[in-house]
């Protein structure tokens, strides 16, 4: 049985393993100094959290961490955030033995329903090959380097631009 959850700083340590799992991914020659990067997630995970600067969602199966969603409500540096502002998903991972069951569609469903109880208005990410579709279900479309999607607060999920239920 699966469980979703919204992370806490005590999670970071498991947030930042998933993270270096999706660089070593993204990145074919694999990641230099990890020990370094790996601080620096864990301190930045942690202080975020407890700040309130990332929400953050987790999938554990049988208590293992095997997917997390992150929304960074601010916004992407340089770029305001707060209702009506552009915000940055991120960290959206799982685990290769647990792809293709849906899991991150739901912690993308609950990324979306936290922007929206927020007021936000357009969401950013970064996509992979494999994400894309996932993201263009949900209504995001691509613009080049990132993937933008229209909470239009208010509307329906379904409206022109708006984000689709997933």
């Amino acid at each position: 049985m699966l469980e979703y959850r919204r992370a806490v700083s005590a999670d970071s340590p498991a947030l930042a393993e998933l993270r270096l799992e999706f660089m070593r991914i993204v990145k074919d020659a694999g990641i230099e100094d990890e020990d370094a990067w790996r601080d620096e997630l864990l301190s930045r995970f942690s202080r975020d959290l407890d700040m309130g600067h990332l929400v953050a969602w987790l999938c554990l199966d049988k208590g293992r961490i095997v997917g997390t969603s992150g929304l960074c409500p601010e916004g992407p540096e340089g770029e305001e955030g707060g209702p009506g502002g552009g915000s940055l998903v991120f960290n959206m991972f799982t685990l290769a033995s647990h792809r293709r069951r849906g899991i991150g569609g739901e912690l993308l469903r609950l990324t979306l329903e936290e922007g929206r109880s927020r007021g936000l208005g357009l969401l950013r990410l970064q996509s992979t090959d494999d994400g894309r579709g996932l993201y263009e279900r949900a209504g995001f479309v691509d613009e080049g380097r990132d993937m933008v999607l229209e909470l239009c607060v208010g509307a329906a999920p379904v409206a022109k631009g708006c984000g689709r239920a997933i």
